[in-house]
């Protein structure tokens, strides 16, 4: 029972299209000791997230993607709305010491598995939840 991680959600954002963000992104990922995020989706949630998949589904390197909801970004000033995507990336940088990144990314997909075998076996839901 494979179970992959969800694919980005939103509108990509191209790099010249936004070029302060990614200014923004890229000195944080440096100051953080991190590869810098190069892939930004714009949604419609009032959250920020990153999310790490592997290139090929569930195996491969891992990928990160940035999510920012654009009634987020639009409700902070640009000190909040940076201290939020320094925020983000450092979540990516506590992940990356040693073998750290993978392992979230196993954590990840065992939840996502658990949450798949509950679905299709609803007494082992009940039991477990009470």
């Amino acid at each position: 029972m494979l179970s992959a991680p969800p694919r980005a959600e939103g509108i990509r954002l191209p790099r010249r299209a936004a070029e302060d963000l990614f200014a923004l992104l890229d000195n944080t990922a440096v100051r953080l000791g991190i590869e810098p995020v190069r892939q930004v989706f714009v949604t419609d949630h009032m959250n920020a997230h990153v999310a790490q998949r592997p290139r090929w589904g569930c195996v491969g390197p891992l990928q990160t993607c940035l999510m920012i909801g654009l009634p987020l970004a639009h409700s902070l000033s640009p000190a909040q709305f940076g201290a939020v995507l320094a925020h983000e990336l450092a979540h990516l940088s506590a992940q990356r010491l040693g073998w750290g990144g993978v392992g979230a990314h196993l954590r990840a997909w065992w939840m996502r598995t658990v949450d798949r075998a509950a679905d299709r076996f609803p007494g082992w839901k009940s039991r477990s939840s009470g």
